[in-house]
């Protein structure tokens, strides 16, 4: 997140800013340095009433400096304390089983999706059932159908 960037609104944003474990406002120097400081405050505030992303950590807001490094201690000793309490936890081993079957369900509908569109007959009947769908001459569920059973898969 920058502070002054249009980044606020677009950071309060719920659903995004729960999945977080840390947030970091970032460029906090010279002029935009107080941006940054009251960034930070209205992120802490925002994060006392939303769901944490990691049960047993609460996340913190931080602001950094890449160019005066000030902050940047705090970022790695609050990473370093995140990592230590999710591995002493169990939550990481419990993401990464999870991470590990979700790709590989992502890496079998790819390549379902890749076998479904290289199809001969997925490819020369495509352009003429999308054009049916689109004037209502076919349903999306008719057109689903009859293309999954012309690809074979």
């Amino acid at each position: 997140m920058i502070a002054g960037a249009g980044d606020e609104m677009q950071g309060i944003k719920k659903g995004v800013i729960e999945l977080a474990d840390a947030i970091v406002i970032n460029k906090a120097d010279g002029d935009n340095r107080s941006r940054c400081v009251a960034a930070q405050a209205e992120m802490r505030g925002v994060l006392h009433y939303l769901h944490r992303a990691t049960e047993g950590w609460e996340t913190p807001a931080l602001f950094a400096s890449s160019l005066t490094l000030e902050g940047i201690p705090e970022v790695w000793r609050t990473t370093q304390d995140y990592f230590a309490r999710i591995r002493t936890s169990g939550v990481l081993d419990t993401r990464r089983r999870t991470q590990a079957v979700e790709w590989m369900h992502a890496l079998i509908g790819e390549s379902l999706r890749r076998r479904f569109y290289t199809s001969p007959t997925v490819s020369a009947r495509l352009e003429a059932v999308e054009h049916a769908v689109a004037a209502g001459r076919m349903t999306a569920l008719a057109a689903a159908i009859e293309l999954i059973a012309a690809s074979g898969t």
